[in-house]
């Protein structure tokens, strides 16, 4: 009897160790899907951060050049500004002698201010007066 006792047990140990490999046996599947996902995973993160570190150099870039045409812009228009100071200035300081005509000097300064033709400049004045 103690014999068969014992050799239940063994069939119980042998039947309780096959399912405990069984188990290691699905554990270790899971785990190797566990790891190809995280393995896909990982390279999703390693293109994202590459995608990533693109974008941000394109926009430091961006950014840099429209800080320069900021500067740029900027200076144009303080030389746009002294220009146009600098021209009304002429006009207010011109003084209309006897001998000269101040509607040939504005039409000279004008003309030259404009780089157009002076007849253009004495029909558009001419324009605006008849107004």
């Amino acid at each position: 009897m103690s014999l068969l006792l014992i050799n239940n047990k063994k069939l119980e140990m042998r039947t309780e160790i096959g399912g405990v490999k069984n188990e290691i046996q699905n554990l270790d599947s899971k785990i190797g899907k566990v790891q190809e996902v995280f393995t896909k995973n990982q390279q999703k993160l390693n293109t994202v951060k590459a995608r990533t570190e693109v974008v941000e150099k394109r926009l430091e870039e961006t950014e840099q050049n429209c800080k320069v045409l900021y500067c740029e812009l900027r200076d144009l228009v303080v030389h746009i500004e002294l220009e146009k100071a600098s021209f009304y200035l002429r006009f207010q300081n011109v003084v209309e002698d006897r001998k000269e005509d101040l509607r040939v000097i504005m039409v000279n300064l004008i003309a030259t201010a404009l780089q157009k033709n002076k007849q253009e400049i004495k029909n558009d004045i001419d324009e605006m007066y008849t107004l």
